[in-house]
Parts: C-alpha cells; sequence; structure tokens
C-alpha cells in the first residue's frame, strides 16, 4: 500500500498513481488474452523501470520484467540488473529475464560501417527494442522536461490520458502518448508515468523504499548505453570507462577494414579509429570528408532500419 504523504508531487489534481494503475488493472485481460505472462514489461532497470514495476506490483497485475542486455551497460547497473532478478523473485514472485543478443554493440558498428549518431540510431533498435512483438507491453518512457513544455505540462498531462494512438517513437518526447500501437512490430505499448516528474519518479522509489542502482547516488540522473550519442555526458563517460572507449576503438578499426572491403572513400584504415572518435564525440573532422558524404551514408543508414 503507497504511504501517503500530506504534500506531495503524485496526489494532487488527480491521483497519479491511482490513474496509471487503474490503466494497468483495464488492460490486463488483454494482456493474458495475448500471452499467458500478462504484461511485457520492458526495463533497463534505471528509475523509470523501477516507478513501472512497482506499479504493476501496486496493481496486481500479472506480468514479467524484460531486459536486454545492450553490451553497452555500465557494470554497475548489470550488477544491480543481476541483483533485482534475484531480489523481485524473492520478495514479489515477479520473474525477470534477461536477453543477450545475437550481435554485440562492436559487431554491430563494425557491420553498419558508421557510429551510431543522434540522426541514426540503429543500435537502439537492435540492442534495445526487441522482444515484446505481438504482446503487450508496459514502458517507462516519459516526456522530457524542457522550458518549452513546463507552460503547457497540464495541457499535456491532460492529452496522456485522453488520446489513445500514435506511431511508436524512440524519443522520450511530446509526442509519446499513455496507450501506443507499434504496427511494425505488433506491439501495443502502455506508458503509465508518461506525465511524471524526475519527483515523481523518485517519491514512488522511496516510499515503497525499492532499491536502485548505486549510480543515482554518485550524481548519475541517467543510466543509458556508455558512450550514447544521446547522452550530454558522452565523453566523460568514456573517460570513466576506458575499456568500454577501446571496445569502441576496436569496433572503429574493424568497421575501417570493412568500410574499405564495401569501397567507400573514407575511414577506410584502421588508423582512422582516433578520427572516428574524434568526430564521434565533437563533431570536428581531422580529415578532408566533405558533409555530403556523411549525409549519403546517414541516408544509406536510414534505409536499412526501414528495411
Amino acid at each position: 500500500m503507497v504511504k501517503l504523504l500530506v504534500e506531495n508531487t503524485l496526489f494532487g489534481e488527480y491521483n497519479k498513481i491511482d490513474k496509471a494503475i487503474e490503466l494497468l488493472k483495464t488492460y490486463e485481460p488483454l494482456a493474458i488474452k495475448n500471452h499467458p505472462e500478462g504484461y511485457y514489461v520492458a526495463s533497463s532497470f534505471g528509475k523509470d523501470s523501477l516507478a513501472v514495476i512497482i506499479l504493476c506490483i501496486l496493481a496486481k497485475v500479472k506480468f514479467a520484467v524484460h531486459v536486454n542486455h545492450t553490451t553497452l551497460d555500465t557494470p554497475e547497473l548489470v550488477r544491480f540488473t543481476r541483483y533485482m532478478q534475484k531480489w523481485l523473485k524473492e520478495n514479489y514472485n515477479v520473474d525477470v529475464y534477461i536477453h543477450y543478443p545475437e550481435e554485440s554493440a562492436w559487431e554491430l558498428i563494425s557491420r553498419k560501417l558508421f557510429p551510431p549518431t543522434r540522426r541514426a540510431r540503429y543500435c537502439c533498435d537492435v540492442l534495445k527494442e526487441k522482444g515484446g512483438e505481438g504482446r503487450i507491453c508496459i514502458t517507462g518512457v516519459r516526456w522530457q522536461e524542457s522550458n518549452s513544455r513546463a507552460a503547457n505540462r497540464s495541457m499535456l498531462e491532460a492529452n496522456a490520458y485522453t488520446k489513445k494512438k500514435i506511431r511508436l517513437n524512440n524519443d522520450n518526447d511530446e509526442a509519446r502518448k499513455q496507450f501506443e500501437t507499434c504496427i511494425k512490430k505488433g506491439k501495443h505499448i502502455i506508458n503509465p508515468i508518461i506525465a511524471w516528474s524526475d519527483e515523481d519518479v523518485w517519491e514512488l522509489i522511496k516510499l515503497e523504499d525499492f532499491p536502485y542502482c548505486e549510480l543515482y547516488d554518485k550524481g548519475w540522473d541517467r543510466l543509458g548505453c556508455i558512450g550514447c550519442p544521446l547522452s550530454s555526458n558522452q565523453e566523460k563517460e568514456l573517460e570513466l570507462y576506458p575499456k568500454y572507449k577501446e571496445n569502441y576503438l576496436r569496433a572503429f578499426r574493424r568497421m575501417a577494414i570493412n568500410r574499405r572491403k564495401k569501397g567507400k572513400t573514407f575511414w577506410i584504415n584502421p588508423e582512422d579509429a582516433e578520427e572516428i572518435m574524434e568526430w564521434w564525440i565533437h563533431g570536428t573532422k581531422k580529415s578532408n570528408i566533405l558533409d555530403g558524404q556523411i549525409e549519403m551514408e546517414l541516408q544509406q543508414l536510414e534505409e536499412l532500419e526501414d528495411e
């Protein structure tokens, strides 16, 4: 049972916990009809994923947790995931399945012939979005806070509970809705905390005395893949985990060799690895690489994603 506070962020004009629980209970029969396991909870075991798991427990719905091991997660998060696999089973009889990819991130880079970028995030589709086909999936997607959205917060929250269908996006942006359909992968996705703030998420975790990854106490505010091009701390993360940085460099060397075999005109020597890393992090070009060539290859990657 959630312990009510006199003053809090979760129990305002509408009780966000009650709304989320109501939503989960509403679609549970459909989830069980699609699969005897019930809901497919897609988790990374970051704070948002923990909040979703807590809500499923409070709602007393049937579910199992599925984690895609990306090969790019921090060692701390990997250890925490394994800990939670045992902890949830022992304390709530919740099954946690950890899925390992057929292809590592490093192999993927050398095959795709280009590092993952903000525009071409093929790694997410291959390493994070697998699984849950034909299922009712639950995610911890939330709108990211920004100054432009703050003024329209109440309107966005209201829309989350009224609009039901939208094509699936990869981003936590204002286009996301509380219930979505991904036609490409045959998934129905429920985002029960779409309108929640960071404060809401942490309040629920603390109220229910749930474990969380130690990195949050060390100042981390997100636990994504090390070196993710979406991270504002990309360079810092790579310096903190030098083995991962070296893995990227090795992948770039293999990528360069494969590019040469494919008849590409730049980044075709293993010695280009440091230059690729510099461009990848800072967007600078130390050799005579034409913007048009880069744009063309990005377009090719996008076409590959659609295949």
